[in-house]
């Protein structure tokens, strides 16, 4: 259970940018960091200040004394009398600590100047830090000809490289993952297939095929294998189907920029320099994210969906918390 610890503090700095990006690297070293400084402090509380608590002057005092102190009380400062000289090791220490968390926290700091740099110049980071999000499009210019007009005569012919309007793509959605399922399905039941293949002839699972039931859970088996295989066969003749078929689009989009300073430009002049059509088009304007973190399926939503959304949930939410309160 606890072998992703040693993989996840091992794991070079290279390898943990490449595959979480600069942020992810920069929380497993703070997760390094916390795992060096409570292994420091709890060596030094165990070595210096639990003995020095654990041999206090209330440790000594008859039971009857309402400052005595026994068990794990002792361990802690209960067991050091008031105005002992003792407390100065609890001082000093905690200026040691001080120190070590400083001195990593430096360190820290010190990987992200070294890193930073390097990552921000990414030509693949560039490419997804030049693209904003836009929502709330009008009608009129909801197809990529119109829109991609729109932006090149706001921001000029060269600021502008491409723009992807957001369409329709719940149902292609659930086939691609309706496939995933069935492709995980399938190499699980030719790693059980192979398996069984190495018993001995005498056992009775020997070669085997794995069953698979199509109606409810016992009923109608037919071999696994061959039912994946011909599952996947006609999902991919559906997605290839539907991905020909022209979808209907949503008042999002995707503004890709040819540079950094175009896209910036865009962004927090939006209000003022570079006017949209609507009000209200102006504020939905915002950079976008990673496409994986994208829940595409809300794409669809208005603004003014999406505000009577969040307004009904803070009304749910402040009702629950104020009836169990």
């Amino acid at each position: 259970m606890g072998s992703w610890l040693k993989t996840t503090i091992t794991t070079s700095d290279s390898v943990l940018i490449t595959t979480n990006g600069l942020d992810g690297a920069i929380f497993v070293k703070f997760f390094a960091l916390c795992c060096k400084f409570f292994a420091i402090a709890t060596l030094f509380g165990c070595i210096i200040l639990m003995p020095i608590n654990a041999t206090g002057e209330n440790t000594d005092l008859p039971a009857s004394d309402p400052n005595y102190v026994e068990g794990f009380e002792a361990l802690s400062m209960s067991g050091i009398a008031i105005k002992s000289k003792r407390y100065w090791a609890h001082l000093i220490i905690s200026y040691v600590y001080m120190i070590i968390l400083y001195y990593l926290m430096y360190e820290m700091w010190q990987f992200y100047q070294l890193h930073r740099f390097a990552y921000l110049s990414n030509q693949y980071l560039l490419g997804r830090s030049m693209s904003l999000i836009q929502h709330s499009i009008p009608k009129k210019l909801q197809s990529r000809e119109s829109l991609l007009q729109h932006w090149k005569q706001e921001c000029g012919d060269d600021a502008i490289a491409d723009v992807t309007i957001a369409v329709d793509t719940e149902h292609l959605i659930d086939l691609v993952t309706e496939r995933d399922q069935n492709i995980a399905a399938l190499e699980h039941c030719w790693a059980v297939f192979q398996e069984n293949e190495k018993l001995p002839p005498e056992n009775k699972n020997h070669k085997k095929r794995p069953m698979k039931a199509t109606i409810c859970f016992c009923c109608n088996k037919v071999d696994a294998i061959e039912y994946h295989t011909a599952e996947i066969y006609r999902l991919n003749n559906e997605i290839a189907e539907l991905q020909a078929k022209k979808h209907e689009t949503h008042s999002s989009a995707v503004i890709c920029f040819n540079s950094v300073t175009a896209m910036t430009e865009a962004y927090h002049n939006r209000n003022d320099k570079f006017k949209l059509c609507t009000p209200l088009m102006t504020r939905q304007l915002k950079p976008a994210q990673e496409p994986r973190d994208i829940k595409w399926q809300n794409m669809k939503f208005e603004a003014v969906q999406k505000t009577i959304r969040r307004i009904i949930t803070a009304v749910i939410t402040v009702s629950i918390v104020l009836s169990i309160s």
